[in-house]
């Protein structure tokens, strides 16, 4: 079905009818603007579409690939083949996406130690995870633990020296860099 003030390509005329085109390549045009170009920069205006109609989400399910990759280098995780299974997810897929690209976990090298026992140390980690028999290993066995990995991996958890608090900080501006 197509809506009124739609236009489709994809029909020759015949001498009586309509026939199909040959091959995929229809264009359908309409009212809905999916990027929007203001001089040399492109906004994308429909996320979804993008990744859906132009080849995105298998760009996407590939930097997931590699973060699983990096994230099996760390040996973190008692059963990796548990995020592997995420990757099918494509709200998942997405985030993990961004994680190895991003993360100053992996930037700085922290080691599996260390984040085994932040995990284990900070209150809003406390009870978020299970752990394997030696306790050396983050054990992912429910959604919420999956998506407290994920915000553990983005470096997500911070403390303010200030006020003694923690915060769930998705996005963060490296101030001691900038400083001076």
């Amino acid at each position: 079905m197509i809506k009124r003030e739609s236009f489709l390509l994809g029909a020759i005329r015949s001498s009586e009818r309509f026939e199909k085109l040959p091959g995929e390549d229809i264009i359908r045009l309409n009212n809905d603007a999916q990027l929007l170009r203001v001089g040399d920069t492109i906004f994308v205006l429909n996320l979804k579409m993008l990744e859906r109609n132009m080849g995105f989400s298998a760009l996407i399910q590939q930097a997931a690939t590699e973060t699983v990759s990096a994230i099996e280098e760390l040996d973190i995780l008692d059963d990796i083949e548990v995020l592997r299974d995420t990757l099918e997810v494509p709200s998942f897929a997405r985030k993990l996406s961004k994680v190895k690209k991003a993360s100053p976990i992996f930037k700085l090298g922290i080691s599996k130690e260390a984040i085994v026992e932040f995990t284990k140390n900070t209150p809003e980690l406390a009870g978020k995870f299970k752990y394997s028999e030696d306790g050396t290993q983050i054990r992912l066995d429910t959604k919420k633990s999956k998506i407290a990995f994920l915000k553990l991996m983005n470096d997500a958890f911070l403390h303010s020296e200030l006020t003694q608090q923690w915060y769930d900080a998705s996005a963060k501006d490296n101030i001691t860099q900038g400083a001076g």
